[in-house]
């Protein structure tokens, strides 16, 4: 029947065709919804292109039996050090310490090929290796302009979170790499690259602390459409989310409310939004609604702050405020009571926050966090839209829906929103705040540092030129590894 019809199918439709089994028609046509269980799996590698490094150093075909004189040896860790390093060449001294290491095991019977991978492993455990080493003689709050080598390691650090490749090299030893037209060709590249992946995946997961979804226990009971698949799809979107605004060189308001989405067939169903059959993430227009489009909508972030069992105002509102607004929030005062919906679930979530902050140690932070996380209440737990809330009947037995509302005032001023619609518009109302946040984020990822009070004034420029590019996104990465604190050590 249907199993034998099921397993034919390609291996790259297989989670296509599982997913789209759970549609009205498959449903009838088979009565029951299918099941597959993968016994095991088996993998050929690499799955990549090695690099020029590992065909060289990490190749089983090596031959160590051809390392027989100490010439030989000493080239060996002398060019693995090279590599390993990041091109910063070693020293004769460390490398003839090395090549007596080597002797010494030697000596004491130990094979060829253990006595090379002993030294090497030293290699491995030098600071030249475990750190970004960039050598200075400054005096404390003095400034010099790093060299070529030191600007293809900070710029492949930060958009692929790996050493240069040879391109990068080539281009520092040469010292063109710091020329305004070659390193713009090289920002570009990198980013058209496969690994600037990794610079999505980390900034935006340390910029959003995405790593709180993983936290996030969901109520299986109450949210049975929810499991683990679900929580990566989560991920990726927001991930393809920020590699769109990137690629495309998108507005940093788009953050806020954009005119597309980014999705693939699972979420597009999970968001009940029609669409003709994706292949994999594909960008699609934003409904007309507003209910979707930009962060603050996407499942990712209503989930991660959520409870797992309701919604919580508050961690949504914290988000907003110190993400998309970059205002500091001050960790709760002492002896402060936890929010107690337990005790009152004949109550929504709005009124029990309203009992909570009616205390006058919480007022004062919850007058200005919470409505913004009430302007989310119709997502649920999860991230998907309710126009009603369940509670507790007031005799105490069974459930009853109540209207949500998600109705409020932006804090410190007097607009109002009665919907998502109008508080993303309220929020576009901030979106100079908004670059401060994401500017400041991506300055503090790409120098590894903090950004702090001493690079006020350099902050404030920086802004500046961007708000005259318009906040575009791909100019923010240009104007980073192009700026003076980039490029100063």
């Amino acid at each position: 029947g249907h199993n034998q019809e099921l397993l034919s199918l390609k291996v790259s439709q297989l989670s296509k065709n599982i997913y789209d089994l759970r549609n009205k028609k498959l449903r009838n046509k088979y009565k029951a919804r299918p099941y597959i269980w993968i016994d095991s799996i088996a993998l050929e590698g690499p799955i990549y292109e090695p690099s020029t490094f590992e065909k060289k150093f990490l190749s089983k075909e090596f031959d160590f039996d051809s390392l027989n004189t100490s010439s030989n040896v000493r080239h060996l860790f002398k060019e693995f050090a090279f590599e390993a390093c990041r091109h910063k060449a070693p020293s004769d001294q460390f490398i003839t310490s090395l090549v007596k290491h080597y002797d010494t095991l030697k000596a004491d019977s130990l094979k060829t090929e253990d006595a090379i991978k002993k030294c090497l492993a030293i290699i491995l455990a030098t600071p030249n290796f475990i750190f970004k080493h960039e050598s200075s003689s400054l005096k404390t709050g003095q400034h010099k302009k790093i060299d070529d080598l030191e600007l293809a390691n900070r710029l492949s650090y930060f958009l692929w979170s790996s050493p240069p490749d040879e391109t990068l090299y080539e281009l520092a030893h040469t010292n063109k790499l710091h020329e305004f037209p070659v390193l713009q060709e090289q920002i570009d590249r990198l980013l058209k690259h496969e690994k600037s992946a990794n610079f999505t995946r980390t900034f935006v997961s340390q910029w959003l602390e995405l790593e709180d979804l993983d936290m996030i226990v969901a109520n299986a009971s109450k949210f049975p459409k929810f499991n683990e698949t679900l929580r990566e799809n989560f991920k990726e979107e927001t991930f393809a989310f920020f590699e769109e605004l990137i690629r495309s060189n998108l507005d940093v308001s788009q953050l806020i409310d954009s005119d597309f989405l980014v999705l693939n067939d699972a979420l597009a169903d999970y968001y009940q939004i029609k669409t003709e059959p994706l292949q994999g993430f594909q960008t699609l227009p934003a409904p007309s609604n507003k209910k979707r489009g930009g962060l603050i909508s996407q499942a990712s972030i209503l989930t991660m702050t959520s409870t797992g069992e309701r919604t919580s105002p508050v961690l949504r509102g914290v988000f907003i405020y110190d993400k998309i607004l970059g205002y500091p929030v001050p960790p709760p005062p002492p002896n402060v009571p936890q929010l107690d919906q337990d005790g009152h679930k004949n109550l929504t979530v709005r009124k029990t926050l309203d009992l909570h902050k009616s205390k006058a140690q919480c007022a004062s932070c919850h007058s200005r966090i919470d409505p913004l996380g009430f302007a989310l209440e119709n997502f649920d737990a999860i991230g998907t839209w309710r126009d009603q809330e369940k509670v507790l009947k007031s005799t105490g037995k069974g459930m009853t829906l109540i209207e949500v509302d998600s109705t409020g005032k932006m804090p410190g001023s007097q607009s109002e929103f009665k919907s998502i619609e109008d508080f993303k518009a309220n929020l576009l109302k901030e979106k100079d705040r908004l670059a401060l946040s994401v500017g400041k984020s991506m300055l503090t990822y790409a120098l590894g540092r903090r950004v702090g009070f001493s690079d006020g004034l350099f902050l404030d420029e920086f802004l500046k030129e961007w708000k005259s590019k318009n906040y575009k996104m791909r100019d923010l990465v240009t104007m980073i590894v192009t700026s003076e604190k980039f490029n100063q050590k």
